[in-house]
Order: structure tokens, then C-alpha cells, then sequence
């Protein structure tokens, strides 16, 4: 497969590839995944590709198959939490989600950023949403987060907090003794003690790196 230079040529591949006329498209990811979306008078179609564009996946959603979608300003994947800083506030300004729930799948975020010669591709979402709107309005809301996403789980917390204290422990007491050549006591409380410290950071906030990394949940 040749590389997309534009949304001309987008437009293009999806046409030829699902055989439908393609009313809105975007180039977007979910979570690590390239992922060339459409949508046609009755289906989302999605080919999730390489970096090279060679297709990996093909899939079309019928509209009666979609539980809801959405388009929200900014990356839905990410939390609140960490766009607290002004590169999280311009990647906020320049890109768009689009929510797509699934029956029995979890939510789906579909990142679309900003890209030369791509007709506003951060504002694909909203495009792609009108079109599905046209004919199934009902489709059109936005999901309730606190159902949709994955809730806190003190259990697989405490399990990761544990898994992630002892790996990082050994990590820092190798680290720590490798760099001062001593391995007494000193180099294993040190060591200990930062796993400890870097488990209980990390644990707690796993959901949240897996749900970016997948852009599901």
C-alpha cells in the first residue's frame, strides 16, 4: 500500500476499500493504532494499518450495531489530570476525539489530531458524527463516564502495588549497587525503598496508562 498525502487521497482508499461512498473520513489512532476511519449512508468503516499503511485490520459498524457515538474537543483518552501543563493545553487545542460504544465492548477513544493537507482533521469527529446523525439521531449522545469507564479497583491495585514493588525494587537495588559499587545493607534499603516509592505511584494510575495505550475504557 502508498503512503496518504491528503484527505483527497483518504477519502480515496476507504471508497475503493469498502466499496461505499464515503460522506466524512479522519485519520486518527485508538490508544498506539493507526486507524483510517469513514463513515458511508449506513456504516462506520475502519482499516487500522502500519506506520508503512499496509492494512492490518478491516472492520465496518453498521449503524445499527453501535451502542452510541460522540465527538468531544481535545484527547478523551488522556485524563484531566495530566493535561494540567501547557503542552497537554495545545495538544488539547489541536486535537479531537470521537467516543464509539459497541454492545459488550468497552468505549472507544479515536484520536484525531491536527495534519497539513488533511481538511481539518481534528475536526473529523464532529464531521463523521453529523453524517451518522443524519440518519440515526439516536445514536448521537454522550456516553456516561462513570458506567463507560473502567472503575477503581482496590484488588488489582494492591496486586499491581505488590508485582511493581518487587520488580522495581530489584531494578533499583541492581541500579543503585551497580553505580556505587557497594551491596551491603545501605544499597538494599535504598533500593527497596525506591520500588516502594515508584509502585505506589505507578499502581494506582495503571488503568489510566492502559486505557491511553489502548484507547479503550
Amino acid at each position: 500500500m502508498t503512503g496518504i498525502r491528503n484527505g483527497e487521497e483518504l477519502e480515496k482508499r476507504l471508497r475503493e476499500r469498502s466499496g461505499e461512498d464515503i460522506t466524512a473520513c479522519g485519520w486518527g489512532t485508538v490508544g498506539t493504532r493507526n486507524v483510517l476511519i469513514g463513515a458511508t449512508p449506513s456504516a462506520l468503516v475502519l482499516e487500522y494499518v502500519t506506520i508503512t499503511f499496509k492494512e492490518k485490520e478491516f472492520r465496518r459498524i453498521p449503524f445499527e450495531d453501535i451502542e452510541l457515538i460522540y465527538p468531544a474537543k481535545g484527547d478523551s483518552s488522556t485524563p484531566k489530570l495530566l493535561k494540567l501543563n501547557l503542552q497537554g493545553a495545545l495538544t488539547h487545542a489541536i486535537t479531537g476525539s470521537l467516543l464509539l460504544k459497541l454492545p459488550g465492548e468497552k468505549l472507544m477513544n479515536i484520536t484525531f489530531s491536527k495534519l497539513p493537507r488533511f481538511n481539518a482533521n481534528d475536526r473529523a469527529p464532529f464531521r463523521i458524527v453529523e453524517m451518522v446523525q443524519r440518519t440515526r439521531p439516536e445514536l448521537v449522545r454522550a456516553p456516561e463516564l462513570s458506567g463507560a469507564r473502567e472503575p477503581f479497583d482496590f484488588g488489582g491495585c494492591l496486586k499491581r502495588f505488590v508485582l511493581l514493588g518487587l520488580v522495581l525494587s530489584a531494578a533499583a537495588v541492581l541500579v543503585t549497587g551497580l553505580a556505587t559499587g557497594e551491596w551491603g545493607s545501605v544499597t538494599l534499603t535504598a533500593g527497596i525503598a525506591l520500588g516502594v516509592l515508584f509502585a505506589a505511584i505507578f499502581a494506582p494510575l495503571s488503568h489510566w496508562f492502559r486505557r491511553m495505550l489502548t484507547g479503550r475504557g
